[in-house]
């Protein structure tokens, strides 16, 4: 282990910088992972009104009565409405404007009509018609996604994860609200971040495990590694859209997708939203409407789509046969016409054809402009979505657990408690022990523990319970090492050798089995989290992690330490040195 060692002085500075850097990634940096929590008490609102009605009835050519009817809203749960409806109900379908209903405010308590007098009759829940107008204010900011949760005590207090919001739309929506919604007690956007990603047994939300099952319908028989990678694409994009904190996608398996929600309590809204099938459509302009959309072929017709650069960043794709003989149908009649394409009802792109594509594959060329990197990532994100709506693989929960806010707060206490509690009995015993070696070996377990930590904060590890107990092994790891390096530093010194000459001696004998523990160590933690279920995984990567950085805290920076003390005999005393 003699290659390690190079000037003392200036291998102390390195420590001392790189020290000072994994404090600042630790503790001084601005959080990465941020998202905007809008908390909003209302002081009333209008949960139902006769326009929310009116927009139900508009397609069924009825409108309310205003002049009559009522609407009650002293139920601490329901608004309960009576409507009298024009012209007539009699010869209406009474079921679909049930469902009507039901698509408009979610679910619905009860549901009458009566041809007779021409009314309708509905029990709303008004948390679900709060819902409905928060998100239909938040459409125009591209929010009506956000997870929204209610207080348990007060309904009209709400919480909506809204992810990055731009700070003046903070005011403006407030302003909306005020509008839409009615008169606002209290209103605070407050950002929240961390440096390190916690898992939800250090906090509270919802944790699902989705199964990938084959679509033979659609001739998907097996489930590749391509389909398992679109299908985190598309439950990324969903889930990103809740606002929820620093979400967790990740594989389990050749065919399950661990999904993690912090602070999400309604495991059934999260489930819907993951579950609904992603929706890719082709639209051409309307004739009679040319700022509308008209659909005329879906992501079903794709077969392939990759991006490249050669000549411009552009997008390739391949049909199917009955997609390659639509297409050039659309292509051929919108020759010089954008052609959009929509995900989930959403606007992706909308290329200008600039020839027939007969052939079943053609490129869509990027706008172009001065930002390359723009038009490259452009590209990269589109081939994602054609083929994302090329395979419409069905998702099954097979495990969905609820962690409370108490149980995860109480995990995160008392799994910081214990480590703190260990590492200063550690480091208590390394010095009775060991005496100045075992200080310098604490001071270098410190190092340890901030490389560790910064290396968590920098590239985005996520920090489980099982993570933190890795963590805490590792330390004894670090501290074995030590150990066996100072025991053969007292054998050396009872052999009269000076103080820098055992030093050199012990590290070097002892190096051989330090690193055949450490390798060992490595090895199984290595095989843990390529093979172990997802709170396996990641005690098996914090204890590689460790591992690695224990070996080099313990036979290098230790070492440093050491030799500085001795060679510069700023301690004399053998008996300091443990002998």
């Amino acid at each position: 282990m003699d290659f390690f060692r190079w000037d003392t002085p200036m291998q102390a500075v390195i420590v001392i910088l790189i020290t000072l850097l994994c404090v600042y990634f630790v503790f001084l940096q601005p959080p990465k992972n941020t998202t905007v929590s809008l908390e909003v008490e209302f002081k009333e609102v209008n949960f139902v009104t006769n326009d929310d009605i009116d927009t139900i009835l508009k397609p069924f050519g009825l409108e309310v009565d205003r002049e009559k009817g009522s609407i009650n809203n002293t139920s601490p749960q329901y608004v309960s409405g009576k409507f009298v409806v024009r012209p007539k109900l009699a010869g209406m379908d009474g079921k679909a404007i049930e469902n009507a209903f039901k698509d408009y405010f979610g679910r619905l308590q009860s549901f009458s009509s009566n041809e007779t007098d021409n009314t309708i009759s509905v029990d709303i829940e008004k948390n679900l018609a709060l819902d409905r107008k928060l998100r239909k204010s938040l459409e125009d900011y591209k929010l009506s996604n956000s997870f929204i949760s209610h207080d348990a005590d007060n309904l009209l207090k709400v919480t909506i994860n809204a992810g990055k919001i731009p700070a003046g739309s903070k005011t403006e929506i407030e302003k909306v609200f005020k509008e839409k919604i009615g008169s606002i007690v209290s209103f605070k956007a407050e950002e929240k971040g961390t440096r390190v990603k916690l898992g939800l047994d250090l906090r509270s939300g919802t944790h699902l495990r989705l199964q990938l099952l084959p679509n033979p319908d659609v001739g998907i028989k097996e489930i590749t590694p391509q389909i398992m990678e679109q299908t985190i694409m598309v439950l990324d994009k969903r889930i990103n859209e809740l606002g929820t904190f620093e979400p967790i996608i990740q594989p389990q398996g050749d065919k399950s997708i661990i999904v993690d929600l912090p602070e999400v309590q309604d495991p059934q809204a999260a489930i819907e939203i993951i579950q609904k099938s992603a929706f890719l459509e082709f639209k051409e302009q309307s004739a009679t409407d040319p700022s509308g959309w008209k659909t005329v072929m879906t992501g079903d017709k794709i077969k392939s789509a990759q991006m490249s650069l050669v000549n411009g960043p552009h997008v390739g794709f391949e049909l199917t046969p009955e997609g390659s003989k639509q297409f050039a149908e659309i292509t051929e009649k919108n020759i010089k016409k954008p052609i959009a394409i929509f995900f989930d009802g959403e606007l992706i792109s909308a290329p200008v054809v600039q020839s027939v594509i007969a052939t079943g594959s053609g490129q869509i060329t990027m706008g172009g402009g001065s930002d390359l990197k723009k038009s490259e990532d452009e590209a990269l994100s589109l081939a994602r979505y054609l083929r994302a709506g090329a395979l419409p693989v069905p998702l099954k929960i097979v495990e969905n657990q609820l962690v409370g806010p108490t149980l995860g707060k109480e995990s995160l206490e008392k799994s910081l408690y214990a480590g703190i509690i260990g590492l200063i009995v550690v480091c208590a015993f390394m010095i009775f022990v060991y005496r100045i070696p075992g200080l310098l070996a604490d001071i270098a377990l410190i190092f340890y523990a901030l490389v560790l930590m910064a290396c968590f904060t920098e590239y985005g590890f996520v920090l489980t319970l099982p993570g933190i107990a890795g963590f805490i092994l590792s330390i004894g790891m670090a501290v074995d090492a030590n150990v066996l390096i100072f025991e053969r530093l007292r054998e050396e010194l009872w052999d009269g050798k000076t103080v820098p000459k055992a030093v050199s001696t012990a590290f070097h004998r002892a190096w051989t089995a330090v690193l055949d523990s450490h390798v060992t160590t490595f090895i199984g933690a290595i095989v843990m989290y390529y093979y172990g279920s997802s709170s396996v995984k990641g005690f098996g990567l914090t204890l590689a992690l460790g591992t690695f950085v224990s070996l080099i805290t313990a036979v290098f920076v230790t070492r440093v330490f050491v030799d500085l003390i001795s060679k510069n005999k700023i301690v004399n005393s053998r008996w300091l040195y443990g002998e």
